[in-house]
């Protein structure tokens, strides 16, 4: 009988141990209380199976026979341990609302939730509260059984390193930290109860081979077998390990007994408990399923068709692998919320350190193990071949679905002592204890940090905009969508406004230089607030990204306007955002329509009152035309694009009510100075008739090219307009107006093409030009930019290039032709005066009536007329 004072060193041997379970049943219940009801794969089946049972009282068949379910293919032991947890609860429904954003690939992971979740905190129905109390009753059944995994890896790791204890607790370590063994002990899957009887099965099959095979021992074996069958039969590898120990017992103990009488006595022992525990699931398949499929795996796998595997294994082996991989050490959810993938490499190369060390202990350090080390560790790497060639064929008769990594989980005990063996096992004696302790440290900051930085928020409700940043929108907003949701802000990053690049800008015109300093450019923002906002108009370039930032709130409940599928599942509604950047011709330049937060958060769920922001990226091809632009915004719901729905309130502004939609705008789509290369001094200006808006004339060419005139236009403006103006360019006759002598233009030759250049227009020419217009031969009116940039939206002091197409009328007659330019009111027809003129050199361009002439300007492109006209002469054409 041990003393008093033995006591202590026991309570001492004990506390690594009692500290790790300690330390996993807390883990556990973190990441289960992370995990909403149903995120874990096979979760609502699983539950469905217990509710079965609760309400039958039977057993369910395989999928498509009476009576069956999607989970009726396993045996019933963890399924009647939940219904007796759940005994006293009431549990009808845990109201499960399917995602349909979410994707069962796990090779191609979408939303994190298959299901759509109210907050856990808000108001839930009474009926799907009482659910979720009886499921968490649930989850304590996969909670007790990761807590008998854990105790079964130190059991075998003391059996190993019983002179080494801090070995046995790295390898308990590595089994109760190991994050995606810890997020099945938080959830309802019998993976956790299977796990739980093959630990034990290893622990009593070590036990054996090492020489303990009185009929207790024996016995419990059968028993841990029996209890596995019954409950998955990924256990089924236990009975060859079984086997495989029973004959190294015979085999190492043949010098004290017959090892044919001790087979004999072993199979009693072993095979009668677990018949007695199994026997009868056995019967019951062959009743229902025929004599030949006693495990009704056969019917199982008729039941799924679907999954049956169609693309060869060899194409998908790396795929496989990787998913098996990276979801044993942890992919959480139904596998859509991987850990970092840098992590995954990192682990890797552990993984391969310890293989390395496996390699290097059993060839080069073989010495160093024990008789008892050497068998027991052979056995343990069976056991773990054999449960990894069981999983293993499953990829070869399904797809993926069978990659997951908690099929290896019954493996678990076994890989952990491996991995402790491998990584620690080749290094000195002196530095073990301390690698041990490390390993089982980092693994406990693993399993912490994971669910600290994955788990935790992987489905955690977003967090609802405050009032400062709302009120912080650019524009604010109040309008209604289909009495639903509320937009109540736009903001925009990636355009910069027309005022950010004022104060680097410099003019030159006749009078001097024209910079502006930060109060003249407060005033022309001040004076821009009426019909125009040109300083802050958002400025889009081609090529570029920008961020459409919207701000909606939640109008009313939609959580009782779920969808039933065609399959009779409930499917959560949710709506679809757009946005659409148009061109001044209305045509779409960038779209994007999305579901806020990418369909993990659908609008079903959001609460009453409660505003979240949705990030739009909008692409801006590279070609885009520039010009005006407006931005279209409004919802729809998902899969109905056409249906948009309909908006009441206040645009405000800055924003147009259409009847499906709000418009947002004017935006100045592209900046129009980048084919512009020229000098930045001022030819010529023009203001409107209240002398608040100026326009410069930078520079100007005429030319004929196919039998058109085409004129280049380099624009700038500064001021702020009270009036819309329009430019124009005219072609008039010359004679019209008064003639041009030929000394004056220069020879041409009989090609018809200009041979010599006039440095300015005649006095004459300038005086005749001031008395009037005549009617032009050609002529091309409006905005800049083929009509695609308003005045309003140039952007302040920076150049803006315009090209006119003018077509000649057939039967032209012969003559000197002269190019005008300038800019008018829209409404009353008058023109801007012009106030200053640069006299320069004007060109000639000469073309004949076969339209086969492509001639330029000769030289500097000049100005003609006089402050006052309103009408500026840039050129002439000679037409033989």
């Amino acid at each position: 009988m041990p003393t008093s004072s033995s006591h202590p060193a026991a309570l001492l041997r004990a506390a690594p141990l009692a500290a790790l379970l300690l330390a996993f049943t807390l883990l556990a219940l973190a990441y289960g209380r992370a995990t909403p009801l149903g995120e874990a794969p096979d979760e609502p089946t699983h539950v469905q199976y217990v509710l079965f049972l609760r309400e039958n009282g039977r057993l369910p068949q395989v999928l498509g026979r009476p009576d069956g379910l999607p989970q009726g293919k396993h045996p019933p032991l963890y399924y009647l341990l939940g219904a007796l947890t759940t005994a006293g609860s009431r549990f009808e429904t845990i109201g499960f609302v399917r995602n349909r954003h979410f994707s069962h690939k796990l090779d191609d992971p979408s939303v994190a939730g298959y299901f759509v979740h109210r907050d856990l905190d808000g108001p839930v129905d009474e009926r799907d509260a009482a659910g979720r109390r009886a499921v968490a009753l649930l989850r304590l059944v996969s909670l007790l059984s990761g807590l008998v995994v854990v105790g079964a890896t130190w059991w075998l790791g003391r059996l190993l390193w019983s002179d080494e204890r801090t070995l046995a607790v790295a390898a308990a370590a590595m089994a109760a930290f190991l994050p995606g063994y810890v997020f099945f002990s938080g959830v309802f899957n019998n993976d956790t109860l299977a796990s739980a009887w093959v630990a034990l099965a290893l622990v009593l099959a070590v036990r054996l081979v090492q020489g303990h095979a009185d009929r207790r021992d024996l016995a419990a074996l059968g028993v841990v077998l029996g209890l596995g069958l019954i409950t998955k039969l990924t256990t089924l590898p236990a009975f060859g390990f079984a086997g495989l120990a029973v004959l190294a017992h015979a085999w190492r103990s043949r010098a004290e007994q017959t090892p044919l009488r001790f087979l004999m006595r072993a199979a009693l022992w072993i095979g009668v408990p677990a018949t007695a525990l199994s026997g009868w699931w056995l019967v019951r398949n062959m009743r229902l399923y025929g004599w030949k499929d006693p495990l009704g795996t056969r019917a199982w796998s008729q039941s799924i068709g679907h999954s049956l595997r169609e693309i060869p294994f060899s194409e998908e082996i790396g795929t496989y692998l990787w998913i098996q991989f990276t979801t044993f050490w942890g992919r959480f959810g139904w596998g859509s919320v991987p850990l970092p993938k840098p992590l995954y490499m990192g682990l890797l190369v552990v993984c391969a350190l310890a293989c390395t060390g496996l390699l290097v202990l059993f060839t080069l350090r073989r010495g160093v193990l024990s008789a008892d080390q050497r068998w027991s560790l052979g056995l343990v790497a069976a056991a773990v071949g054999l449960l990894y060639a069981a999983v293993f064929r499953l990829g070869l008769q399904f797809d993926l679905i069978v990659a997951h990594g908690r099929y290896l989980y019954p493996a678990l005990p076994g890989l952990a002592v491996l991995f402790v063996a491998g990584l620690l096992g080749p290094l000195p004696a002196r530095v073990r204890g301390g690698g041990a302790l490390l390993l089982a440290a980092s693994m406990a900051a693993f399993a912490f940090g994971t669910w600290r930085g994955v788990v935790r928020d992987a489905f955690a409700a977003p967090a609802p905009e405050g009032p400062e940043t709302i009120a912080a929108a650019e524009w604010p907003l109040d309008v209604v969508f289909d009495g639903r949701m509320r937009l109540v802000g736009v903001s925009l990053a990636g355009a910069p406004r027309g005022a950010d690049a004022l104060a680097a800008q410099r003019i030159e015109t006749p009078q001097g230089e024209i910079t502006l300093d930060d109060d003249q450019i407060a005033a022309l923002r001040s004076g821009a607030q009426g019909t125009w906002s040109v300083l802050d108009v958002p400025r889009i370039a081609p090529g570029t990204s920008v961020t459409a930032t919207l701000f909606w709130r939640s109008e009313r409940d939609f959580w009782d306007e779920a969808i039933i599928d065609e399959g009779g599942g409930v499917v959560a509604r949710d709506d679809v955002a757009f946005a659409h950047l148009l061109d001044a011709d209305r045509e779409v330049v960038a779209r994007i329509d999305e579901i806020p937060f990418d369909g993990a958060w659908p609008t079903m769920a959001w609460p009453i009152g409660a505003t979240y922001a949705q990030h739009l990226v909008l692409r801006i091809p590279a070609d885009a035309h520039a010009g005006e632009a407006s931005l279209l915004v409004g919802l729809y719901e998902h899969g109905a694009p056409d249906l948009r729905f309909p908006t009441s309130g206040d645009g405000g502004g800055s924003a147009f009510l259409l009847d499906d939609a709000l418009s947002l705008g004017p935006w100045l789509l592209t900046d129009p100075v980048a084919h512009f290369d020229g000098p930045q001094s001022m030819r010529a200006s023009f203001t409107d008739r209240e002398g608040t808006g100026q326009v410069g004339l930078l520079d100007a060419g005429a030319r004929v090219e196919d039998g058109e005139v085409v004129v280049d236009l380099v624009w700038t403006a500064f001021g702020a307009p009270t009036r819309d103006a329009r430019i124009f360019v005219h072609v008039v006759q010359a004679d019209a107006t008064g003639d041009v002598g030929e000394s004056e233009m220069g020879d041409t030759s009989e090609s018809g093409t200009s041979t010599g250049t006039v440095d300015a227009l005649s006095e004459s020419r300038r005086s005749i030009a001031r008395a009037g217009d005549a009617a032009p031969v050609a002529q091309a009116d409006g905005n800049a930019l083929d009509g695609r940039l308003p005045l309003a939206l140039w952007p302040p002091l920076q150049p803006v290039h315009d090209t006119r197409r003018l077509s000649l009328p057939a039967g032209l007659a012969p003559g000197r032709y002269i190019v005008r330019v300038g800019l008018y009111e829209p409404d009353s027809g008058q023109r801007w005066r012009i106030d200053d003129v640069d006299s320069g050199r004007v060109g000639s361009a000469v073309g004949d009536r076969d339209d086969d002439v492509d001639g330029d300007v000769d030289g500097d492109t000049g100005v003609g007329s006089s402050p006052g006209d309103g009408a500026l002469d840039i050129g002439e054409i000679v037409l033989p």
